[in-house]
């Protein structure tokens, strides 16, 4: 077994535990309706399969430089972080049931453990609103939130600042990230939308590409025309 195989197997047990956890917190058992519980366990198992298989791709893919592999690796990160949002929640429920029954001398009364049961179902299910919303966000990047170009205009000003520079305007562009994206023509859209602002200068301030060099290649000369 090769050192690469060794660190892969310990990195996706040390991956698993969060699913221990979730899958051991019955996250279904929150709800009552039907269903909810059945959605509920399809999340979980999904929350578990599609990092799985994201993990597996990325492993047998050895580095390979394409879109798929930018776009699966931001869905495998975007499912782990949902994953440690949820398990921080679960771990209050359970901190929460461990105080009551240290202050209960372990003996709890019927009263205190329909408490405990109903806060742990409200923080489970506040666990499942707030670790959906990394996702939500993701899915919206990747689609339609990626080709939605804003332009913020804010005015600036300083005591000591010339006289000359009264007007002077700076046009920042951040965060291109260029391996994202898989429409040149919306691309180009967006890059004419900073030329149209007509600035007296343009700043690039990090995150031209995701991973590779190549990944700005097609947006060179678009790049270099802006003035």
């Amino acid at each position: 077994m090769g050192k690469r195989t060794l660190f892969f197997i310990i990195f996706l047990v040390l991956l698993l535990l969060p699913d221990i956890y979730i899958f051991a917190s019955r996250l279904h058992t929150a709800y009552e309706a039907k269903w909810a519980r059945v959605s509920v366990k399809v999340g979980t198992w999904a929350a578990f399969l599609i990092p799985l298989a994201c993990l597996l791709f990325l492993y047998y893919s050895q580095g390979e430089r394409s879109q798929a592999t930018v776009v699966i690796f931001g869905l495998f990160v975007t499912f782990m972080i949902a994953k440690i949002i949820l398990v921080l929640f679960l771990l209050v429920g359970d901190i929460y049931r461990f105080a009551e029954w240290i202050f209960q001398a372990g003996n709890l009364s019927e009263e205190v453990k329909a408490r405990v049961v109903s806060r742990r179902s409200f923080i489970k299910k506040t666990g499942i609103v707030a670790s959906s919303i990394p996702f939500i966000g993701f899915i919206d990047g990747i689609t339609r939130g990626k080709y939605n170009y804003q332009v913020h205009a804010l005015d600036l000003k300083f005591k000591d600042l010339p006289d000359e520079f009264d007007g002077f305007t700076i046009a920042q562009f951040s965060d291109f990230h260029a391996g994202t994206f898989d429409n040149k023509d919306k691309v180009e859209q967006g890059l004419d939308l900073l030329q149209e602002q007509n600035p007296d200068a343009i700043v690039f301030t990090g995150d031209l590409v995701n991973t590779w060099a190549e990944e700005v290649e097609p947006y060179i000369s678009k790049m270099n025309a802006l003035t």
